[in-house]
């Protein structure tokens, strides 16, 4: 076989059977597949036995504890053996030539990454373009790539060579922890390939876990925060710690814009606990400033205010979210 597959799923019946059906459809057929059931507690397993339907190149591993998304790739990972994987959403899609164009490109360029561009799907089964790179063809410096991939942090609409993920994993038990994946991807590979083909469908549920909050999204940040750090401890010389703080200070964004987006109340409250949280060696008003000239302008002016005064910052967020 040519490429592992990996699918962790949890409570997906309505869209578990789509998402396996997009797989058996490729046009690229030498791989396998590991499905691994985080403890879903719906019919989504049996979907999933129905849809493989006797397939071989398809297999299922049960977890008996959930340990979200991150730990059911890390089981993936963990059965993959092929030289080249790719991960897939539960809920999300390909198009029927996503593993040829991108294993293709692979060969063609030497690559340790190939990135394709992604198309979003909305509940009426609406396809519109999502988050386009403006850039295509290869690249190779790290402080180019930590801001590429920032721009969309996902590790999926990707074709990895296997060695790459020979010593990284994906932290365990925690809500979007790709943001500190995909940062650390960087460092384990060399030449990263860019194709402007949108093969990727990414699925927007309205009830998606993207657009709800609770409490525990701040402290899973926070730890995300922290991972990232380390890394950056680890692996980061003096060239690249302006790109390094870009990436640290996009996490207290998003997080900021999570609780005005969706928390249900107290968000101010909630913004102001969150203000002496942030490690105080990586996100200060010198490192703010240094960044001024990467970062679009609004963003830069929340986190600026954020640091010097919670209260202003809030009032401008909650105007825009008004407006808007």
């Amino acid at each position: 076989m040519k490429i592992s597959i990996i699918i962790p799923f949890y409570n997906v019946q309505e869209y578990i059977s789509r998402c396996i059906s997009s797989v058996k459809k490729q046009t690229f057929t030498d791989f396998q597949c590991i499905l691994v059931d985080d403890k879903s507690t719906d019919n989504s397993y049996n979907k999933a036995i129905e849809t493989i339907n006797g397939d071989p190149r398809f297999s299922i591993i049960r977890h008996t504890e959930n340990k979200r998304q991150g730990g059911a790739r890390n089981t993936g990972l963990n059965y993959a053996q092929a030289p080249w994987i790719t991960f897939l959403d539960s809920d999300d899609l390909w198009e029927p030539n996503y593993l040829e164009r991108m294993y293709q490109a692979a060969l063609d360029s030497q690559a340790d990454i190939v990135v394709c561009q992604l198309r979003k799907i909305n509940d009426l089964n609406q396809i519109s373009n999502f988050r386009q790179l403006s850039i295509t063809g290869l690249y190779t410096n790290k402080n180019q790539l930590i801001d590429i991939f920032l721009q969309n942090p996902t590790t999926c609409n990707k074709l990895y060579r296997s060695s790459i993920w020979s010593s990284l994993r994906f932290p365990e038990k925690l809500f979007q922890e790709d943001l500190a994946t995909c940062f650390q991807i960087v460092f384990y590979a060399e030449k990263v390939l860019f194709i402007e083909d949108p093969l990727y469908l990414y699925y927007q549920r309205t009830n998606s876990t993207s657009k709800h909050f609770s409490p525990q999204l701040i402290e899973e940040r926070i730890a995300i925060f922290k991972i990232m750090k380390q890394v950056i401890a680890e692996k980061l010389n003096n060239d690249h710690n302006r790109t390094a703080y870009i990436y640290l200070n996009y996490v207290v964004y998003a997080t900021l814009n999570e609780i005005v987006q969706y928390a249900d109340k107290n968000r101010y409250k909630l913004i102001k606990q969150t203000h002496c949280q942030w490690d105080k060696t990586y996100f200060n008003l010198s490192t703010i400033r240094s960044i001024r000239s990467k970062m679009p302008f609004y963003r830069w002016c929340i986190l600026y205010l954020y640091k010097i005064a919670p209260s202003i910052s809030f009032c401008i967020f909650t105007a825009k979210r008004l407006i808007l």
